[in-house]
Formats: C-alpha cells, sequence, structure tokens
C-alpha cells in the first residue's frame, strides 16, 4: 500500500474547525490525503471577531518545514490576510511543481474583513 498522498494547505486558522486549517485538513483525510498546514493568521470567530496576520517571515518558515516533509501533490490557498504576506507564499512554494487550488477567503460567514 502506497503512502496518502501530501496536501499543503494555506491558511488562516480558526478554532471553530468550521473553516480555515482545520476545516481544510480534515478535508485532506477524508479524501485520503495526508494533510500539511501553514498559518497565515490567527482568528477568533465567535461572540467577538478579532484576525491577527502571522508575519511573512514566520510564513516563509513554515512553508519551508512543510515542504521538507516529503513531495507535496496539491496545496490549497484559503485566507490571505495581505501582499506581504501572498509574496511570502508565492516565493516560498516557488515554481509550481504541483497544482495549486485558489479559494480567496475575504470575508467570514458573519461579513467581517480577513483579507
Amino acid at each position: 500500500m502506497s503512502a496518502a498522498p501530501l496536501v499543503l494547505s494555506v491558511a488562516g486558522f480558526d478554532p471553530s474547525a468550521r473553516a480555515g486549517l482545520l476545516a481544510d485538513t480534515w478535508a485532506i483525510a477524508q479524501s485520503g490525503g495526508s494533510a500539511l498546514a501553514v498559518v497565515t493568521a490567527l482568528t477568533a470567530q465567535g461572540p467577538h471577531f478579532l484576525c491577527t496576520p502571522v508575519e511573512p517571515k514566520l510564513i516563509r518558515a513554515q512553508l519551508r518545514s512543510a515542504l521538507f516533509s516529503g513531495t507535496v501533490r496539491a496545496a490549497k490557498l484559503g485566507m490571505i490576510p495581505h501582499r506581504l504576506a501572498l509574496g511570502a507564499i508565492v516565493a516560498g512554494l516557488g515554481e509550481g511543481a504541483f497544482p495549486i487550488v485558489v479559494d480567496p477567503v475575504v470575508r467570514t460567514s458573519r461579513g467581517e474583513a480577513l483579507s
């Protein structure tokens, strides 16, 4: 039996798991993949909304670590909080050795701006 394909999710962290990295990693696992994750922002999406972007330097470091894990077969981009984060992601992913799905998350389900 072969190992599950590695799939990278680059997204915000929603502790409720209704969206973002936790939802992505669940979907990847349910589809037979093995998830790798890079956090772009930390959110609290309960009664009081808060979103704190992760520094581009840390996003680059997370990408290097994730990509070092093995051969990534695909990636999914979710919430990217600002242009500097996008630049770090583009630089970190390199020359497109695998398909990338872009899910341009810009607002929460309650309408708060994310990116």
